[in-house]
């Protein structure tokens, strides 16, 4: 795909502009010096921020050790989640996964804190392209697509019986265990969400409409996730340690088409069709042309290539899509009752029509496409 143009687009060229722009607060500056001190590095350019910003903010360093990634993680990530993650990147070097290379400290850590904060270096990785941020051809897509399968399928083959430090909240506690965050923690937040709405001054137009969807379907919600999980562990699909957010923008294709995956923030115990069941929509659903069949056989089809996995697991990826949406929606509607920011409506209206979606597709494409007849 690197031989030939790919057109950047607008929006993505926009954002790295403005970024560029965007000048770094003295305080900022202090901050990574301060934190390079702990790596016996010092910088040799004022650093730079990244072309996309992601859940935490990260800048680009450069040292006489060569150009890092400097990070600073969100507050609402935990010390045994960055530990999880660490772990996990720690054994991917080991095994030369392409993924991203930790950077110690002079003492042999591979995280920093000072206060609240949390701090982590990275190598950075030249020359790859992320293809999200270009417009594709119909036949790019599904290469992307059919590259992207395969990779997620190495990646679950690597870390198959790999058991990393830390935690995860969003994860099992173990191959045996419930999660840390069980069915009740929703149905808590269920709770909350139906006590709290009604006390909120409701907005109109779309987000008043979400609104008043959310009420209505509240018991509907509840009964959903008691019948999935309960048929979910009756399935109990395979787990194992998953990437947790396997999308366009995670990938990073170099010119020899190798990819490096990134952003293990999310990576957790999981069944092994999470990362399916996010992913499908993620390489074959478009907002403009909406959803494309050819590129979900590429992605399924590559991935089947490359894993062991079978049609009775595959089978269950729309029952566990549908799951996921639907514990989302319980989270995006809680926290939009703690903040009031309409982003969090959104958000569930995203997750309420894949829901819908689902439920009207799923026996039709979406198993024939997770059977061995169906990929190609």
């Amino acid at each position: 795909m690197d031989k030939v143009f790919l057109l950047p687009r607008p929006n993505w060229v926009y954002h790295r502009l403005k970024l560029r722009l965007r000048p770094l607060k003295p305080a900022e500056l202090d901050d990574v010096r301060e934190v390079m001190e702990e790596y016996g590095l010092e910088l040799t350019r004022v650093p730079q921020i990244p072309a996309v910003i992601g859940r935490s903010r990260s800048l680009i360093v450069d040292t006489l050790y060569g150009k890092k990634v400097f990070k600073r993680y969100k507050e609402s990530m935990s010390v045994p989640a960055i530990v999880h993650e660490h772990s996990i990147l720690t054994y991917l070097a080991q095994v030369n996964f392409p993924a991203p290379r930790l950077f110690t400290t002079l003492t042999g850590e591979t995280l920093v804190r000072r206060g609240e904060a949390v701090y982590a270096l990275f190598d950075f990785i030249e020359g790859g392209r992320q293809y999200h941020n270009y417009v594709l051809l119909p036949a790019q897509a599904r290469r992307f697509a059919a590259l992207a399968g395969s990779t997620l399928a190495a990646l679950h083959n690597q870390l198959g019986d790999f058991a990393p430090a830390g935690q995860h909240s969003d994860g099992f506690k173990s191959l045996a265990e419930d999660r840390w965050r069980d069915l009740e923690w929703y149905m808590d937040k269920l709770a909350h969400c139906t006590a709290e709405t009604p006390c909120l001054s409701i907005p109109g137009g779309d987000a008043g409409e979400t609104i008043t969807i959310l009420v209505e379907r509240a018991d509907w919600i509840q009964d959903t996730l008691y019948k999935l999980d309960h048929a979910l562990k009756v399935a109990a699909p395979p787990r194992l340690i998953i990437h947790g957010d396997y999308g366009p923008y995670n990938l990073l294709v170099e010119p020899d088409e190798s990819v490096v995956v990134l952003d293990f923030e999310l990576a957790r115990l999981d069944w092994r069709i999470t990362d399916l069941a996010k992913a499908i929509p993620n390489f074959s659903y478009n907002r403009r042309l909406g959803f494309s069949f050819r590129n979900m056989e590429s992605f399924l089809g590559a991935y089947r290539a490359h894993s062991a996995i079978g049609d009775e697991e595959l089978q269950l990826v729309p029952t566990v899509w549908q799951f996921l949406s639907t514990r989302r929606v319980v989270v995006c509607w809680d926290n939009y009752c703690n903040t009031q920011v309409g982003h969090w409506l959104t958000r569930v209206r995203e997750h309420l029509r894949w829901i819908d979606w689902i439920a009207d597709n799923r026996d039709r494409q979406l198993v024939s496409l997770a059977s061995s007849q169906g990929c190609v």
